[in-house]
């Protein structure tokens, strides 16, 4: 039951098959702000039958009102959000509230996702800080209260702050140690001396086609000149069928890999049997643990069903803030799966300063990996 946190445009990331939030203004209005993009994805239709729904020119704050999504997606639940007064007016309670009605409805219309902006922090004010807080608590404490048979990814969309108050909070997150330099390094693998080849002439463009063209294509000069396809056999002959292993041939391989891998193991455990242990010491329940990880139940149960998974370095990152591991069990997981930590990786580095800091809460994690541009954790 993942929460992924994104920065851009809420539309970007709204599918067909999910259910999709507008933050409407008073009396219904969805021609402003991101309900303005909102109601042009969503087609005419959508925008002159809104003008006709009684229930949505009637919305008051906290209580979502729902419509069919037309050409953008499967449901959209709109929501009147509190205008920001200071915080003496009870406005934190009432965001709070949107969120639960919203969420709620999303449960009753069985999406298996369901897409956000941040409510309130346009129009209505509310400070960034404050508006993303009470929507991550709210969407997490929602998705935790889920059956462990029940799965709902939601799609947090932010918009980029500006202003003295982004470039303090990033300045801030630079001095985690070696952060800095693992960035530059990063940034470093993409210029232009590391891949020399991409400040060719046009040239370049056609050797990396011609590299990437399966052997079967033939090349637009053969083509021309009627020549037959790289790999095709000559004229006359009949194309041969393939060839297909036996089954025993193929279990054979299949044992020799094992083999293998144990030896590449040294014969110490997997990363599956290691954090299946981890776990167990924990004495967490399985649900509680891919919650805490920001992974989804189909996920969780690939790495409990299958010996030989071999997860992404991110994964090992979730699994070890949900089991609040040190740097030494960290670093045991990782070696389990092949991995080491790196100074030259900027996500390694988070990790690492938010375990000093006792910081092991998913959400606060994947905060500061959004606002360094990292990939989140779960996503």
């Amino acid at each position: 039951m993942p929460l992924h946190l994104h920065y851009g445009n809420l539309i970007h990331f709204i599918s067909p098959d999910h259910v999709c939030v507008s933050s409407v203004g008073h009396g219904g209005r969805t021609d402003l702000g991101m309900a303005g993009d909102v109601a042009k994805a969503a087609g005419p239709t959508y925008q002159k039958n809104a003008l006709r729904n009684a229930a949505l020119r009637s919305i008051v704050p906290g209580m979502p009102v729902v419509t069919e999504g037309y050409q953008l997606c499967r449901g959209i639940i709109h929501i009147l959000t509190p205008v920001w007064q200071g915080g003496q007016q009870g406005e934190e309670a009432l965001l709070r509230t949107c969120y639960r009605g919203v969420l709620e409805e999303a449960r009753m219309l069985e999406t298996e996702a369901v897409d956000f902006p941040l409510l309130a922090s346009g129009y209505h004010g509310f400070p960034y800080e404050l508006a993303l807080h009470i929507a991550v608590s709210e969407i997490r404490a929602f998705l935790n209260s889920l059956p462990d048979d029940t799965d709902m990814d939601v799609n947090l969309v932010l918009y980029r702050r500006s202003g003295e108050e982004a470039i303090r909070r990033r300045m801030r997150l630079q001095q985690i140690p070696n952060l800095a330099r693992a960035l530059s390094e990063e940034t470093a693998a993409f210029d232009s001396d590391a891949f020399p080849e991409l400040d060719a002439p046009s040239n370049s463009l056609s050797l990396l086609v011609s590299e990437s063209r399966p052997a079967s294509v033939p090349s637009p000069e053969d083509a021309e000149l009627g020549a037959p396809p790289l790999g095709s056999p000559p004229k006359g002959s009949r194309p041969k069928a393939p060839r297909h292993a036996p089954a025993e041939a193929i279990d054979q391989a299949v044992d020799h890999l094992h083999a293998l891998f144990s030896r590449m193991h040294g014969g110490k455990a997997t990363f599956q049997e290691t954090v299946l242990r981890m776990i167990d010491d924990s004495g967490m329940k399985d649900s509680e643990v891919y919650r805490r990880a920001n992974l989804s139940r189909q996920h969780f149960s690939k790495i409990r069903s299958n010996r030989d998974y071999q997860p992404t370095k991110n994964t090992i990152f979730a699994l070890s803030l949900a089991l609040h591991l040190d740097e030494a069990e960290l670093e045991d997981l990782l070696k389990s799966a092949g991995f080491a930590i790196s100074q030259a990786q900027p996500t390694d580095m988070v990790i690492l300063y938010c375990m000093q800091e006792n910081i092991y809460d998913v959400d606060d994690v994947n905060e500061i990996l959004l606002e360094l541009d990292l990939k989140r954790l779960g996503q």
